[in-house]
């Protein structure tokens, strides 16, 4: 899942980790990256980018009216509430300015 969490409210995002869980094989892995929030300017950027795509342009679809941006620990906390064992996490970097963070986590 790529970008995909922040467009949905904190027990929704919950709710598809969990079906996520049950899809996965015994110890199968969930690949998971989400908009890292530091530094900060480059986060206000992104916000304001998103609530284009989402509300103005509605290039990005949400059924939602906003968007849930999660930080790094709010988001360790959802997989660990999902049932699923974070093995590793790093940020990662690319051409664009956004950081993101990477989280592979396994089913039980």
């Amino acid at each position: 899942m790529v970008d995909v969490l922040y467009l949905l409210p904190p027990r929704e995002k919950l709710k598809m980790l969990k079906v996520a869980k049950k899809l996965l094989a015994k110890n199968g892995k969930l690949i998971l990256v989400i908009n890292g929030k530091e530094p900060r300017w480059i986060f206000n950027i992104l916000q304001i980018q998103e609530k284009i795509m989402t509300q103005f342009l509605k290039i990005t679809h949400t059924d939602y009216d906003k968007v849930y941006f999660e930080d790094t620990k709010e988001a360790l906390t959802l997989i660990k509430k999902s049932g699923l064992i974070v093995e590793r996490m790093e940020n990662i970097t690319s051409f664009l300015p956004y950081p993101h963070v990477l989280f592979v986590a396994k089913s039980r």
